[in-house]
């Protein structure tokens, strides 16, 4: 009898102990469930009115585990915090995907009514345009090939971008309905990141040669002028990559820059970023910043300075001198300059689950919350 009971307490502190574990195990793992299943917000594109009276904000919505792959929906912003409206939630009726994955930097039109964006798949990206007010989403390009890197006409009538519908890869012209196609340069060199001058006369470009073995070499920086079809060459940057190319306000400079790619141990490396200006007129140059990591520039508005990023971190940098100085700003996130100059808007992320949007002066460097973003928000 003594045995039977000792049996049985045995076997029932063996299911017990059983049943903790498997309880705890449960526990540990709807938790973690539920974790990866917090809601969570993305911002996909931040930017002002033209008359610096409000800010439009792209939001995605997703959770921890899947966080929002495109916007959904737009928040625009009052600055003098009279309240907030959110327009419908965006239609992508015209796309192949159901959305647009290539929304992460959008390029605004100059009146910041419209963006324009590509996305695809593989060997074939078409050209589309998100419509700000009806949230809607139109496609200009219907075709095979690859379409890539539009960029807007200062007078929001054209756009530029890059194609491989002819030999080789060319900067294409069409209207901004997709009208009108146009092949803007020719040869066999690869020609990418077209982007207009300010007063629209111009076109500045990056080129650089391809062999076989996809290797490439001789980039340059280069314009164009769209009356004489006429090609300047400004800067040569040899066998170092040249990306993100932008104009000056009063276009008397270029922004871009250099990394180098190499080859170790079959991996290709890219590493050593910097960060130039050149002048359009005399093709001098000036290296700004070279802190080996990946760099977001943009001009100021009304000036010769531009700001940087590196990680969640930005710093302004003053072009003409010989030794920069390069200031560290009071701003994380990604940032928007008001049209004047005297203000940026800003994304500080607290958690997962809210974003704010804060506005900070350029002069006092006084910071004020102008909304916060959170999941699944209704007006």
């Amino acid at each position: 009898m003594l045995r039977k009971r000792r049996f049985w307490l045995i076997l029932g502190s063996i299911l017990l102990t059983i049943t903790l574990v498997v309880g705890l195990t449960l526990a540990i793992l709807i938790s973690k469930l539920s974790e990866g299943m917090t809601p969570r917000v993305e911002i996909f594109g931040l930017n002002w009115s033209p008359d610096g009276t409000g800010i439009t904000v792209l939001v995605g919505e997703g959770t921890s585990s899947y966080p929002a792959s495109y916007p959904s929906k737009i928040y625009r912003l009052p600055v003098d915090n009279s309240g907030v409206y959110r327009a419908s939630s965006i239609t992508y009726a015209e796309t192949a995907n159901g959305f647009l994955k290539g929304m992460s930097w959008p390029d605004w039109s100059h009146d910041r009514s419209k963006i324009v964006v590509d996305d695809g798949y593989y060997d074939q990206i078409e050209i589309y345009i998100l419509d700000i007010a009806t949230a809607s989403v139109r496609q200009l390009t219907h075709d095979s090939f690859i379409d890539n890197n539009p960029d807007w006409s200062p007078d929001g009538t054209q756009i530029v971008f890059t194609s491989d519908r002819e030999s080789g890869q060319h900067l294409f012209l069409m209207n901004a309905d997709g009208s009108n196609l146009e092949q803007l340069t020719s040869g066999n060199l690869f020609y990418d990141y077209g982007q207009w001058s300010p007063d629209g006369k111009k076109i500045a470009f990056v080129s650089h040669r391809r062999n076989d073995n996809y290797e490439e070499t001789d980039w340059n920086i280069s314009t164009i002028g769209l009356e004489s079809r006429k090609i300047r060459q400004i800067f040569d940057a040899g066998d170092n990559r040249i990306s993100i190319v932008r104009w000056s306000p009063d276009g008397s400079l270029i922004s871009f820059t250099t990394n180098a790619i190499r080859v170790e141990n079959n991996r290709r490396i890219t590493d050593d970023y910097k960060l130039y200006a050149v002048s359009t007129s005399d093709s001098q140059s000036y290296l700004l910043a070279y802190p080996n990591s990946t760099l977001l520039p943009d001009w100021i508005p009304n000036s010769h300075s531009i700001v940087f990023s590196i990680g969640v971190n930005h710093y302004q940098v003053n072009v003409g001198s010989l030794q920069p100085e390069i200031r560290l700003l009071p701003v994380t996130g990604r940032r928007a300059w008001s049209p004047d100059g005297s203000s940026i808007a800003f994304i500080s992320t607290r958690n997962e689950q809210e974003i704010d949007v804060m506005l900070v002066d350029t002069q006092t460097w006084d910071e004020r919350l102008l909304y916060t973003i959170k999941p699944e928000q209704e007006d």
